[in-house]
């Protein structure tokens, strides 16, 4: 086990209660290292520790290199690079381009940027290394520069909103939510099972099974809980919590490499 905090941490939030409760938000914990998941008894909803993403239309004016280049660049972190996937989609009925690249922050806003390959579906990809942090990027289509009305985030970058992609440190381990089951057969009577997965990051360092542990936070009151299950055939670690009060509950689970 490194002596760096290779921490990784998963935010579970449950409400048992007689009547289905509304979606709760899920919250932020532990940096970028933290995800955060809701679940109540029928659905499970997903999400991460950024701002605001919802998805706007950037201005179409051209990016210029000269100015966009600096302030609002990611740092660079002692040279990691994380493998990062772009996709880009022509509008159904255009025409096919016959060249596509993506250039950002981490190219300088170069002209051409990083060439991307037409799939059998007509979209284009590429994988390319970033380092880690949220990065304003932009498409050249045969170039033109094109914003991503998909992207889930947004970034200003002298003064010019671009889409955005967030780039985890993957150096770092994760955990991952598998599956979970909650249910409430009678008051006072809540049960949570959750199966949540270890994902090491790019040194592959396996699991320490001894660094699993799980906490149970109600009103702001936390309690620590038996370490989770852990599966040696499938890598998955199980919660498994009963009896629960009606009300609402928080459960942290960690582990590191």
């Amino acid at each position: 086990m490194r002596a760096l905090p290779p921490l990784a941490a998963l935010l579970l939030a449950c409400t048992s209660t007689s009547a289905p409760p509304a979606a709760k938000d899920a919250r932020d914990a532990a940096d970028d290292l933290v995800d955060a998941v809701a679940l109540d008894a029928d659905e499970v909803a997903a999400t991460d520790a950024s701002p605001d993403t919802t998805a706007r239309d950037a201005p179409d004016e051209a990016v210029d290199a000269s100015t966009d280049a600096a302030p609002d660049a990611p740092v660079d972190d002692a040279g990691v690079r994380c493998p990062t996937a772009f996709r880009f989609a022509p509008a159904v009925g255009a025409r096919p381009p016959s060249r596509v690249e993506v250039t950002g922050e981490w190219t300088a806003w170069s002209d051409p940027g990083v060439a991307m390959r037409a799939g059998a579906d007509g979209a284009w990809t590429v994988e390319t290394p970033l380092p880690p942090g949220l990065h304003g990027y932009k498409f050249l289509v045969e170039g033109t520069w094109i914003s991503d009305d998909t992207a889930r985030r947004r970034k200003y970058v002298g003064g010019v909103e671009n889409p955005a992609v967030l780039v985890d440190d993957c150096r770092l381990p994760r955990l991952a939510l598998a599956s979970h089951t909650v249910a409430r057969p009678a008051a006072g009577a809540g049960t949570l099972r959750a199966e949540v997965t270890f994902a090491p990051g790019i040194a592959r360092d396996a699991l320490d099974p001894a660094t699993l542990r799980a906490t149970l936070r109600r009103d702001g009151v936390d309690r620590a809980l038996p370490a989770p299950t852990l599966d040696a055939v499938t890598g998955r670690a199980r919660v498994d919590l009963t009896a629960l009060a009606d009300g609402k509950y928080t459960v942290l689970v960690e582990a590191s490499d």
